[in-house]
């Protein structure tokens, strides 16, 4: 955002040219080689012209661009800015910058390519954002009695499940829609206050493509807790944004033997819904 702002309207910030013309235009209208493109003013510039910085700052600037909450959707954007630009966000050494920063830990590319790949589809948690599933069923009610007809009504609800950055999770589960929800879930004292004994807090891990999550309700009954394993897929063109439920386990604490429920249609897939406000904050680059 910093970059893209100093470039303002003295840079030439050209499209990325089409098959047909990208040969005629990187040998006529843009000097330097392939690999680094040059950021030409369109006019005089009055001060530092972000043209002056070299290729390695400019990597260093853009790793500003994805912060704790490892959001990418601002980085795409900028990569459209401009040839320069584009190559600066391409570079390798910034997105093993982030794949160390998403994978903590010694990594090897193994079956990937290039670091770039393995960040856009090795399998990961989505921090930017809500899971939602969303549970609609009819039930019967009694027949009166007549028996002349049984009423139906039409039961919908949702699970609502955000997944942090430092291993903690918050759970609710309401009949509230994710535009009167998913704001108020921004951090744990937040959604305690906001759903009460409907929100539940604990924590989670990553196991491959598989997330566990542990989560504690108090009640007068006692203290349980569940157990959630989920598989982590692709909703359609979008990577890792649909949980799909794996197994389910509930035990009353502190020794209670877990007990496995039946995974019925009324356990849909978490969907991931990005909340932009959840980003509203600076962020230190990636290391």
């Amino acid at each position: 955002a910093a970059a893209a702002a100093a470039a303002g309207p003295q840079g030439n910030t050209r499209a990325e040219p089409t098959s047909e013309d990208s040969e005629q235009d990187s040998e006529n209208n843009m000097p330097g080689n392939e690999e680094h493109p040059e950021i030409l003013p369109n006019h005089p510039p009055t001060g530092t012209h972000i043209s002056t910085l070299p290729h390695d700052l400019l990597v260093l600037i853009f790793s500003f661009l994805v912060g704790a909450d490892q959001d990418l959707a601002t980085l795409r954007g900028t990569l459209l800015t401009c040839r320069a630009f584009s190559a600066a966000i391409r570079s390798e050494s910034l997105w093993a910058r982030i794949a160390a920063q998403f994978w903590p830990g010694t990594l090897q590319l193994e079956t990937w390519p290039t670091w770039q790949a393995m960040v856009t589809t090795r399998p990961r948690v989505l921090f930017y954002g809500v899971y939602i599933s969303k549970v609609s069923y009819m039930r019967q009610g009694e027949q009166n009695m007549m028996q002349t007809y049984r009423p139906c009504a039409l039961v919908e609800y949702y699970r609502y499940l955000r997944l942090r950055t430092d291993g903690t999770a918050i759970s609710v589960v309401t009949h509230e829609p994710p535009a009167a929800v998913v704001a108020r879930m921004g951090s744990e004292a937040t959604a305690a206050r906001a759903f009460g004994v409907e929100c539940l807090l604990g924590t989670w891990q990553r196991d491959g493509d598989a997330v566990h999550v542990l989560l504690d309700r108090a009640n007068t009954y006692g203290t349980w807790r569940s157990d959630m394993s989920l598989h982590i897929v692709p909703a359609g063109p979008r990577p890792n944004a649909r949980l799909k439920w794996m197994a389910y386990t509930l035990a009353k604490l502190p020794d209670g033997v877990p007990e496995p429920l039946t995974l019925n249609d009324h356990y849909r897939p978490f969907v991931f819904s990005r909340v932009r406000h959840f980003a509203h904050h600076s962020e230190p680059p990636v290391q």
